[in-house]
């Protein structure tokens, strides 16, 4: 086969023409194209570089904050052990002062009891002896022991204080009249033995009647107005029964 340079000339010059129309029309839109795509490829990658660098941290966060989370746990189950500790503490302390409390309560009661438990043996002790006087003193008084107790209320009106002097003058001035009550009867002479006694205190006469009351058992019992003057025994033992009992010590007022 011989060489045709004009051939050969005009198949390199329809190359050269191919070449510049594949470069012109076709090379530069599908190499823009590859470049489009390797930039979307090299923004796919770097987006999930990215994406796996927001994984990796949102995972180091996530297991840093379940470490946290357990380190709260932990503390906040120390805490709690250490309230329940103090709150049993605090609760078994109010519970031994409140026990304390009560045993002293019921320790002052059981002994208050045992005061008004005495308390009353010792008024019912005085009361019984109080009865038991006064019913030996009624065997043995007579008109003999009645006339020296109205000679002493005589002489108990001659040399009665001044405060209470006073006083029975101010009831004399509003009342008249006295009642006497004597356990026996009192003869003539000691009747007005009284009445002059009263007379004397009051400034005026003092209209006085006398009954016999053996209750009085011996002596007498005078009332002008609200105005009361005994010399009696049973009145004398009834002094001396709320004597006694006033003197004995007194439950303090809770």
């Amino acid at each position: 086969m011989d060489f045709d340079l004009s051939t050969f000339l005009l198949e390199m010059f329809n190359f050269l023409v191919l070449v510049w129309i594949l470069k012109r029309f076709f090379y530069k839109p599908v190499r823009k194209a590859i470049d489009q795509r390797q930039q979307a490829i090299e923004k796919s990658i770097a987006d999930a570089k990215g994406t796996q660098a927001q994984a990796d941290a949102l995972k180091a966060q996530y297991e840093a904050r379940l470490t946290d989370w357990e380190d709260e746990k932990r503390d906040a189950r120390h805490k709690l052990q250490e309230d329940m500790e103090a709150e049993k503490t605090r609760q078994m302390d109010a519970l031994k002062k409140s026990l304390d409390a009560e045993r002293q309560r019921s320790a002052v009661l059981d002994a208050r009891k045992q005061e008004d438990a005495a308390r009353e043996s010792e008024v019912t002790a005085l009361a019984q002896a109080a009865t038991f006087a006064a019913e030996l003193l009624k065997r043995v008084s007579g008109p003999g022991l009645n006339e020296k107790l109205a000679e002493a209320f005589v002489e108990d009106l001659k040399n009665m204080p001044a405060d209470q002097k006073k006083s029975l003058q101010k009831v004399c001035a509003e009342n008249k009249t006295a009642e006497a009550l004597t356990a026996y009867a009192l003869e003539k002479p000691q009747q007005e033995a009284v009445k002059k006694a009263l007379a004397d205190l009051a400034g005026h006469k003092i209209d006085c009647s006398f009954k016999v009351d053996e209750k009085v058992i011996a002596g007498l019992r005078v009332s002008i107005g609200s105005y009361a003057l005994q010399a009696s025994v049973k009145d004398e033992l009834q002094f001396f029964a709320r004597a006694a009992q006033a003197a004995m010590p007194q439950e303090d007022a809770a």
